[in-house]
């Protein structure tokens, strides 16, 4: 439904140069009118943010496991041991990236800062698909704790890529509602004041 007074539109070209009120002065957007930010989209952000501190946590067991791999060992035990700690040190730089993204586009979703929620939705279907798929294998190696960790943060994630995904044509809408209000709040100054 059109907004009669114009003091509302998601495109800056909706609203007519003449919109003004009996001052002269341009219609601000209406906080009345506004488009809300949705609420799916923060619970994603919410989410992603947790699952990356759970991240850069286990990245700390992994530095703690490589410092306790560092002691000497037999001879015979040293490939091995550089071997282990190798692959450590390899998954805890992987695990600390992806850690701080998850970090990064959960603060950015929660703040209203990302572009679009597609990308971020879809990356944490594809982790909570990973997540499920590593829980299986460590259930049938009998490590069902770990496991049902796995399978904890896999269904959170795929929750949150489901929200985010659901929330992305409001997404859209708030982002494009609050362009034309910082748009205007531009406008507002440069624009002269008190000219006679």
């Amino acid at each position: 439904m059109p907004n009669a007074d114009n003091r509302f539109a998601s495109d800056p070209s909706e609203v007519p140069a003449s919109s003004a009120d009996a001052s002269g002065a341009p219609y601000p957007p209406s906080e009345e009118s506004a488009v809300p930010y949705p609420k799916t989209v923060q619970v994603a952000g919410a989410v992603w943010i947790i699952y990356g501190i759970v991240a850069l946590v286990n990245l700390a067991f992994l530095i703690l496991f490589i410092v306790g791999a560092g002691e000497e060992k037999p001879d015979a035990d040293r490939e091995a041991q550089k071997a282990a700690i190798a692959l450590a040190t390899c998954f805890g730089m992987f695990q600390a990236l992806i850690g701080l993204v998850f970090i990064h586009v959960g603060i950015q979703s929660i703040r209203g800062t990302a572009r679009d929620t597609l990308g971020n939705g879809i990356g944490s279907l594809l982790f909570g698909l990973i997540n499920l798929a590593q829980g299986g294998r460590l259930g049938m190696a009998g490590d069902f704790v770990l496991a049902g960790f796995y399978f904890l943060f896999g269904v959170l994630l795929i929750g949150a890529g489901v929200l985010a995904l659901a929330g992305r044509r409001e997404y859209r809408q708030w982002r494009e509602a609050s362009q034309v209000y910082q748009a205007w709040q531009e406008e507002q100054r440069q624009a002269p004041h008190g000219s006679s």
